[in-house]
């Protein structure tokens, strides 16, 4: 008698279990995800006035070397600075502020998309990154040439359309 109970509810247990499965799979093929804004930055020039971007953290990133950096800001510029326009240059980058590194971005700032004060929808799942900092592999005049990291501060030199607002940027990083 429970075996006849016992049999339909493991029946639909594996049934169940399959086509959450399935549903998991599928969530892994969905490119973008949600990241979160930091709070308590701030993204300056080196005459104070505040440069128009918006600062979002990843809670962790592994190395290729299997040490993890974390955690990992990404710096998005606006899209009013026209960054892309005429000549390329980087509207995304990525701090890795553990690191010491500081990387641009292959998305652009078109691939963020704001869901609220606190969250971004990100289009891709990947942060393609590159090193910026003296790259001549991917420019012939690299556009950010010098970069200094402080306990929760990065500075770099202003490129581009960035340059009318100082010689340099400063991020200033969340406790």
């Amino acid at each position: 008698m429970k075996i006849k109970f016992l049999l339909p509810i493991v029946f639909v247990s594996l049934i169940l279990f399959y086509f959450l499965y399935k549903l998991a799979k599928e969530d892994e093929k969905v490119k973008g995800k949600v990241i979160k804004r930091a709070l308590g930055y701030t993204v300056s020039s080196n005459l104070g006035l505040v440069v128009p971007a918006s600062l979002f953290i990843e809670d962790s990133t592994k190395s290729k070397d299997d040490s993890i950096f974390s955690p990992v800001y990404v710096l998005v510029f606006d899209t009013s600075l026209s960054l892309l326009d005429s000549t390329f240059f980087p509207d995304v980058l990525v701090i890795h502020p553990k690191g010491k590194y500081l990387m641009m971005s292959w998305l652009s700032n078109n691939s963020f998309i704001p869901i609220d004060a606190k969250k971004a929808y990100q289009k891709d799942k990947i942060l393609d990154e590159e090193g910026v900092v003296n790259n001549t592999v991917e420019f012939s005049n690299p556009p950010i040439k010098s970069t200094f990291f402080y306990k929760n501060k990065v500075v770099f030199n202003t490129y581009g359309p960035l340059k009318k607002w100082g010689d340099s940027i400063i991020v200033t990083l969340p406790n």
